[in-house]
């Protein structure tokens, strides 16, 4: 259930909420007349620099949870939920050629079906 509401759309107004927001936001910090209002000040470009990557530190600590999470309740893979292959996989996780050759010319009434 959390899977599927991670994966729900962004509708527009959730959008406009978020860029009005910031609009008053860097109106309140940088526009004077609302400086004296709100008793701000501008920030030093040193500031600004320093939050910029933060958004993406915090977007990347939450995936690396996620994928921990994902992890420790199974640990053995997404696969495994659906059942034990048949074939072994490859370092890609995907059975090799050879490895499908192989299964191909072993597979039981095979010879029976060409004669």
């Amino acid at each position: 259930m959390a899977e599927r509401m991670s994966r729900q759309t962004v509708t527009p107004l959730l959008l406009g909420g978020i860029a009005f927001e910031l609009l008053f936001a860097a109106a309140v910090i940088y526009l004077p007349p609302l400086q004296a209002v709100f008793g701000t000040a501008a920030l030093p470009p040193w500031v600004l620099g320093a939050l910029v990557p933060m958004p993406v530190l915090v977007w990347g600590i939450d995936e690396a949870f996620r994928a921990l999470r994902r992890r420790s309740e199974n640990p053995e893979g997404p696969a495994a939920a659906i059942g034990p292959s048949p074939l072994p996989r490859s370092s890609f996780g995907a059975p090799s050629t050879s490895q499908l050759e192989q299964r191909r010319r072993s597979a039981p009434g095979r010879d029976r079906a060409r004669r």
